[in-house]
């Protein structure tokens, strides 16, 4: 919490303010019925082959008949022998003819027909064929489709259920709130004129972009909103988040004053309205204002950033960042079962999201919501539900050179240097590593400047 210099109220100090302006922006051919043409073709290859067949028949029956005429003497049976064999004949002579020339024609119609058809029908011919290579594929992989559907179907959990347009829009909204607290803030006297001095104590106004969104998807059950749905769980959420009060303390004063030729002390009352502002954190709302159910969809959220990771920028804004992974030594393992579970537990965890308040797998965890399941779900130590303090005071306090894989190592400092205490804590799994529940659960080296920096000592919660 920021504190400030006692000012004087704007007619104490003269007309001219300096006033501060804030801005806030954010990055804010027609297709052809190929089934119609491809019936039309058949059509008219099918009208083409019987206009050449009645050209056959009618000249075959034009032969004929001139053929009997030469041969009206002949018999019955010698004129239909004579008009079979001419027919043979006909269609022996027309079959040869087409055979030297219109069987080379017609190869070469055929040839730029199929050239002309797939020129005209290049693209549907193309995704026709990548149409059947990925029906290969999927059917090659068939044994793979329900993993491909999980992984599909925790794709759409994660996303947010939001257009961008809608999540920009609200982000927007409620940095506009905070905006306008900013400006109440810094020229108080004026919205609130009526004392004589002012004095504040403010936290910083922030919030995490990714933590918003999550919290309006997850509260509404990870159904689909829009900006108007979103506006009224903004103000709740603003509500709970911030807190203003007043402090008003007077003093008593006295001056001289002459009166009747006679100097007297007359005393006044100097009023100082105190300002305080409490930001409250919005990661840290999922455990109050929600169920266990829906603090779980807010982790799954924050776990993918809505698979919108590129969405926002900031100093307070979220990133996806992949888990350290660390092999714990076979011999490390073997030498203590409880330790053993212990690190089967944690390791089941990894890329786990940080959650405030967090204390089992279907919320997620903090850092000390972590440790309290490991320890009472594998049943090494039932401790139940304890916060950073509490771990720290619960177990035997042990030197680095003593100290085991299983014991709990804790740290000071991690949150700023106005808040005291033991501010974090993880697993110790040997080797001056550690598994913890950071942002997301990871290992981490205690050789680390930062780890080495912060770093308040171990702690043994079962005997090994």
């Amino acid at each position: 919490m920021k504190g400030r210099e006692i000012r004087a109220a704007p007619e104490k100090r003269g007309p001219h303010i300096a006033r501060t302006t804030v801005r806030y922006q954010i990055n804010n051919n027609k297709d052809e019925d190929v089934g119609l043409q491809a019936a039309n073709a058949a059509e008219q290859a099918g009208e083409t082959v019987w206009a050449h067949r009645g050209q056959i028949y009618q000249t075959w029956q034009h032969r004929s008949k001139g053929n009997e005429q030469k041969t009206e003497g002949s018999n019955s049976q010698s004129h239909w022998q004579q008009k079979q064999q001419l027919k043979r004949r006909y269609i022996s002579e027309h079959h040869g003819k087409q055979t030297a020339g219109q069987t080379a024609r017609k190869t070469e119609s055929a040839a730029e027909k199929l050239e002309n058809f797939t020129h005209k029908h290049r693209r549907f011919l193309l995704a026709l064929a990548i149409g059947g290579l990925l029906l290969f594929v999927v059917q090659s992989f068939s044994a793979l489709t329900p993993l491909m559907e999980a992984a599909l179907h925790s794709m759409a959990m994660g996303t947010f259920p939001a257009e961008e347009k809608d999540i920009l829009a609200a982000e927007h909204y409620y940095r506009n709130k905070e905006l306008t607290m900013e400006d109440e803030l810094i020229f108080y006297e004026h919205y609130h004129p009526g004392y004589d001095y002012y004095s504040d104590a403010l936290d910083e106004i922030w919030h995490d972009p990714y933590a918003l969104i999550a919290l309006i998807s997850a509260y509404r059950d990870g159904e689909e909103w829009t900006i108007e749905d979103a506006v009224p769980i903004m103000d709740m959420l603003f509500d709970w988040q911030y807190s203003k009060s007043e402090e008003l303390t007077n003093q008593q004063f006295y001056h001289a004053e002459t009166v009747d030729g006679e100097e007297k002390l007359v005393g006044y009352i100097e009023t100082t309205c105190n300002v305080i502002l409490a930001n409250n954190n919005l990661s840290h709302a999922p455990v109050y204002i929600m169920d266990d159910e829906k603090v779980g969809l807010y982790a799954l959220y924050m776990s993918t950033l809505g698979n919108m990771p590129d969405l926002f920028y900031g100093l307070h804004c979220s990133r996806l960042t992949e888990p350290m992974e660390y092999d714990i030594p076979q011999e490390l393992l073997d030498a203590d079962p409880k330790f053993a579970s212990l690190a089967k537990a944690a390791n089941e965890c990894l890329g786990y999201p940080y959650v405030w308040g967090g204390y089992k797998q279907e919320t997620s965890f903090d850092c000390s919501g972590f440790i309290s399941w490991l320890f009472t779900s594998t049943g090494v130590d039932d401790i139940g539900h304890l916060g950073a303090t509490g771990l720290y005071n619960r177990s035997q306090k042990v030197t680095p050179e003593e100290a085991k894989p299983g014991d709990v190592v804790f740290f000071q400092g991690t949150m700023g240097g106005e808040v005291g205490g033991v501010t974090h804590c993880g697993l110790y799994v040997g080797n001056n590593m550690m598994i913890h529940c950071c942002n997301p659960c990871s290992y981490a080296d205690l050789t680390d400047y930062y780890w080495r920096q912060h770093f308040l000592g171990f702690g043994r919660l079962y005997a090994h």
